[in-house]
């Protein structure tokens, strides 16, 4: 916008062709409107969200509960008048607690990637890729007859992820707006190989494993009028999305017994199920001075586990 005017005070990521002169500003410099909806062109946000669910035992490996807890702090630019790319970076927390036998893991991990938003019209696609580093910690409690030792572990891993969305965005009454869209989701981990101490005779030597997940998104999201009217700024949201999971839902690991050797054997963990049923609610609330917030809460469910997820979002653009 400089080549327009130096100087000149335009709303961000217009369309040049768009903008008007309107008035002159006290010190003779000119300021122009955009006649398309403008918007800021730097925003800076920070996202947390925690998880907390249950899955049940398929009558080969234990059940279990499962935490998760995110900080993630982001900015983004806008490109021109219909992208808008960003990159984020934070912290992941992980916990694992399986029971009858008692087994725990716990996983400190630091995650980084970047996204790009095309909208246009009516519709809009996203795109997000990233990776995250995974230091792990595991305990093994073996109780039986007279024995009672635990078996200690720390290794490491990685993972690597893209997500896909392909959106449309429908209006049709005054009252409310439909989003249906589909998505797709790749996950690659990496888990390295680890050997276990603590234990004595019973330690284990496990080998590394590669594991994917490849999951379909097929969802609609409502944005309904704020009950308080337009002088709140506050937007309530409704969405329920079906995800499939299209590859293998067994993790196969091999051990064998450290101390011993000999012949490796297989041991096979909790399938979670292929389909699931996501169910939410959030609200988002434009505040004044470029600030925006908004938080979410979300179930899934399916006949073998139940989570529970709620997130916070923090962003002001400028």
């Amino acid at each position: 916008m400089d080549a327009l005017w130096p100087g000149a005070v335009v709303a961000a990521a217009c369309d040049d062709s768009s903008i008007v002169l309107v008035a002159y500003r006290d010190d003779g410099t000119p300021e122009f409107y955009c006649g398309t909806p403008c918007v800021s062109e730097w925003t800076a946000w920070t996202l947390g969200f925690g998880i907390g669910g249950d899955a049940w035992s398929d009558g080969n490996a234990a059940s279990l509960d499962y935490t998760m807890g995110s900080a993630l702090v982001g900015i983004e630019r806008r490109a021109d008048a219909d992208h808008r790319m960003g990159l984020y970076g934070g912290y992941v927390g992980t916990g694992i607690r399986t029971r009858g036998p008692v087994q725990s893991n716990d996983a400190s991990s630091a995650a980084i990637g970047g996204y790009l938003v095309r909208e246009r019209d009516w519709r809009y696609t996203l795109l997000v890729a990233g990776f995250q580093y995974d230091d792990l910690e595991s305990e093994r409690f073996v109780q039986f007859g007279g024995i009672d030792r635990t078996a200690h572990a720390g290794y490491d891993g990685w993972q690597g992820y893209g997500y896909l969305e392909q959106g449309v965005t429908l209006a049709p009454t005054a009252s409310a707006a439909i989003q249906p869209f589909g998505a797709l989701q790749y996950v690659h981990l990496r888990q390295n190989g680890f050997t276990e101490t603590g234990a004595g005779v019973l330690n284990l030597q496990v080998s590394g494993e590669n594991a994917d997940s490849l999951r379909t998104f097929c969802g609609v999201r409502v944005n309904l009028d704020s009950p308080f009217g337009p002088r709140w700024q506050f937007t309530p949201e409704l969405r329920a999305v079906w995800i499939h999971e299209m590859l293998d839902t067994n993790s196969l690991v091999n051990a064998r017994f450290a101390p011993i050797g000999g012949s490796s054997f297989t041991i096979r963990g909790l399938d979670l199920g292929r389909d699931w049923v996501q169910a939410g609610v959030g609200a988002n609330w434009d505040l004044s001075g470029g600030w925006l917030l908004s938080a979410n809460y979300d179930t899934l469910a399916n006949d073998r586990q139940v989570a529970h997820v709620g997130s916070g979002n923090v962003s002001y653009l400028w």
